[in-house]
């Protein structure tokens, strides 16, 4: 039995820790994003964060839809860090892809303390050491004991004209925005060069926000995306 495949059980077998009443302020040190496929694909946005809390948010053909938490044990943290760091995410290609049509995609990005942040598309033909350590971080999402809630009250700070989009490192903003000419898809400013992320702003009388938000995500181009919010203060 592997490490990660213990990890599983050991996943499976442990209890969480008990919930606490924190806001994870920080960034979030472990992503794993899943996009839609022409099926019935999980659709959903997994973030681990330095103190342990996990946050869920359901898309679609998930048991939780909208925004959970749930906190790791110190155990179970420890041992997800570890798996990234034995596997040397950093030194594995940022993209893995071929040509096959209606499969899922799947981004996992690590934020270590010390080095570089670092995404990885992994839609076919991935090593097993990645699919093994996915598999480990989808489990989390497959249990269902224990997510809460979170009851979201900043919905009415929620910008629906403006949404911060997160491109692969490749591609060209500008070539980005004239493939969205329809909806007036429009630069606000640029949030970080160095990571491709930029605050965006279209017309919502040409498509209903949400429908615009969907359409982004799905994007093979976008990493994520997300609505802009008033206040809010970024990196």
């Amino acid at each position: 039995m592997n490490r990660i495949t213990f990890g599983l059980l050991m996943i499976s077998l442990l209890n969480c820790s008990a919930q606490r009443d924190v806001s994870s302020t920080s960034e979030p040190i472990v992503e794993l994003r899943t996009t839609a496929c022409f099926g019935r694909c999980p659709v959903y946005h997994l973030q681990i964060f330095p103190d342990q809390q996990m946050i869920l948010k359901g898309e679609s053909n998930v048991e939780q839809l909208g925004t959970f938490r749930k906190a790791l044990s110190e155990r179970q943290y420890h041992f997800i860090v570890d798996a990234f760091n034995e596997l040397d995410f950093a030194g594995l290609k940022a993209v893995y892809d071929g040509p096959v049509s209606d499969i899922s995609t799947t981004y996992v990005t690590y934020r270590p303390d010390r080095g570089r942040e670092k995404t990885v598309k992994a839609r076919f033909d991935y090593p097993d050491a990645l699919a093994e350590l996915i598999k480990m971080l989808k489990s989390l999402v497959q249990n269902s004991d224990g997510w809460l809630a979170v009851r979201n009250d900043q919905d009415a700070n929620v910008l629906q004209d403006q949404i911060i989009v997160h491109l692969q490192p490749s591609v060209d903003v500008a070539h980005f925005l004239e493939s969205y000419a329809g909806q007036s898809l429009r630069q606000v400013r640029v949030i970080s060069e160095e990571k491709n992320l930029f605050l965006l702003t279209f017309d919502v009388g040409s498509i209903d926000p949400s429908a615009m938000l969907s359409r982004i995500r799905h994007d093979e181009r976008v990493i994520h995306a997300e609505f802009d919010r008033k206040l809010d203060i970024r990196r």
